[in-house]
Parts: structure tokens; sequence; C-alpha cells
């Protein structure tokens, strides 16, 4: 099985090449895919290729919150939120968090206990924070609202800052009538 290296065997192909010169490492194959995550120099993976990575060695070999902790040196709480990033978030909110639209840590703090109750609200609220560029900081103002979060729907948006509200008001013109505020 090939780990690293895909892209090396399919040029030797397109050379005619029909041998490579490779390191072969006796080790599991959840060993190989979390040591090749470790050992790359390469750009940092994306919160997503992380959950992936997460979810395919959970779902795959069996590994418990606790193994995973373990061996990517993170706690359990991170990676039950990677978790939660590819198991509750709509595919069109995945989307957003892949394409830089929408960062991961917003999606992680105020997208996915809304996920939770409800993914229509989800997506809109995704919809929201997407055309507004929002910082963390702007997600947590409007996620807060006046009274708490969301939940309730008390007009959440109308004590933000004006700057912050002018930048996101038709955004949040969809969400308060999808909502009756």
């Amino acid at each position: 099985m090939v780990i690293d290296g895909h892209k090396r065997i399919v040029a030797l192909q397109q050379l005619g090449r029909d041998t490579v010169a490779a390191v072969v490492w006796p080790m599991a194959e959840a060993e190989a895919l979390v040591l090749n995550r470790s050992s790359r120099c390469s750009k940092r993976e994306s919160a997503l290729e992380e959950a992936w990575l997460l979810a395919d060695l959970q779902q795959r070999f069996g590994h418990s919150l606790e193994e995973l902790a373990s061996k990517f040196d993170r706690s359990v709480s991170w990676v039950s939120c990677r978790l939660a990033l590819v198991e509750l978030l709509p595919q069109s909110v995945q989307q957003q968090v892949r394409s830089g639209e929408i960062s991961a840590q917003v999606a992680t703090k105020y997208l996915l206990p809304v996920a939770r109750s409800s993914l229509q609200e989800c997506r809109q609220m995704a919809a929201a924070f997407a055309r507004g560029k929002f910082s963390t900081r702007q997600a947590g103002q409007l996620y807060a609202g006046p009274v708490g979060p969301l939940t309730g729907c008390s007009k959440p948006f109308q004590f933000v800052h004006r700057s912050t509200r002018a930048k996101v008001e038709s955004g949040v013109q969809n969400f308060e009538v999808a909502h009756g505020c």
C-alpha cells in the first residue's frame, strides 16, 4: 500500500517505468497514516482534512477518542470537535470551511451547536457568516445575542456594533425572517 508518493508513481508510469525505489516500513496502515501526517514538511492540513483523517482512523480502525488524542498529541475535546466538523455540519457548510469562507474556529464554536438542533438554521447562519466575512469575535457577538445564545431568537443582531451590523445586514435579514424575528 502506498501512503505517500502517489504523484511520483504516476510520473514514473508516464515515463514508462514499471519499478520504483521505495522505503518499506513494516507497520499497520493506521500507524502509517499517522506517521505520514506527523512527518510532513509541507503546509499544515486544514481542519476538515484533519477531521477526515480522524474519522477514517476511528471508523476503519476502531480507534477511540482517547487513542486519537494521544496519537495526535491533542486533547480528547479537540478530537471530538474535529470529528463533529465532518459528522454534524452539512456538506454545504463544510465546503464553506474548506474554501476559507468560514474559519474552522467559527464553524466549531458557533455553527456546530446550531447544527445539533437545526441543519437549516446552521446553513442560514453559515451563509450570513460567509457573506459578512466574520471574524471569530464578530461571529461570537452575533451568536450570543442580547439574551444569550440564538436559541430564543429575540432579535439577536440588534445590539451588534454598527460597523458589524452594516457588514452583514443582508444575511441577517434572511436569518431573522426564517426565525420569525
